[in-house]
């Protein structure tokens, strides 16, 4: 059997498979900075303890992403008239302090530096609650600026009459001395570190 010509400049219809079309793309879940406007809102208040409970998978998903967030939440803190808001901001704070102590990040602590600037609106706080978690959020920053306001929100709760520290369901001095003792652990560590390095050398012991 013969196969017959094809004219000239024409080629023959080889159909080619077709790739198979794509899918529709799944519906994502909200970006973490569109996200922290939910903070506060699923927070509630032991009427009780007065202590808070947050929404800790909230709080997840926002410190997955230190690097995306710090700096949104911090203009957050910076403005937020809400406390409860204000509350869980804090609580998210703390852990990206946590994160990145545990994984120190050069970016991440300049804007870590943006949030205590931010936070310092509420150095004078009276709102005991507000201290708690501030205090807690301090605890984790490196350097000597949060101790400072430490001392100064633990000066004024001790001058408050004691007629004002009744009603509060705790002593937000506990965490904040714990806060305090935490810088002052740290710096008298990096001390004797210093003073142990390799590179100083240790004093001989006097000949008898």
């Amino acid at each position: 059997m013969t196969t017959p010509v094809q004219p000239y400049g024409q080629t023959p219809f080889i159909p080619m498979p077709m790739a198979p079309l794509p899918m529709a793309p799944l519906p994502m879940a909200p970006l973490p900075m569109a996200r922290l406007s939910q903070l506060g809102q699923s927070t509630r208040l032991d009427a009780t303890s007065g202590l808070a409970t947050l929404n800790t998978p909230l709080l997840d998903a926002l410190s997955a992403h230190p690097l995306t967030v710090a700096l949104p939440l911090a203009r957050l803190l910076a403005t937020s008239p809400d406390r409860l808001q204000v509350v869980e901001g804090l609580a998210l704070a703390q852990r990206l302090a946590m994160a990145n102590r545990r994984q120190p990040n050069a970016v991440l602590n300049t804007q870590l530096n943006s949030l205590f600037m931010a936070t310092s609106r509420f150095h004078r706080t009276p709102d005991p609650l507000i201290q708690v978690y501030l205090a807690g959020f301090y605890r984790y920053l490196s350097g000597k600026a949060a101790y400072g306001p430490l001392l100064e929100l633990f000066w004024q709760n001790a001058q408050t009459p004691d007629t004002v520290r009744r009603q509060w369901p705790y002593n937000p001095n506990e965490e904040i001395g714990g806060s305090m003792l935490e810088h002052v652990a740290g710096r008298v560590t990096r001390q004797l570190l210093g003073q142990l390095s390799p590179k100083t050398p240790l004093p001989l012991e006097p000949e008898v």
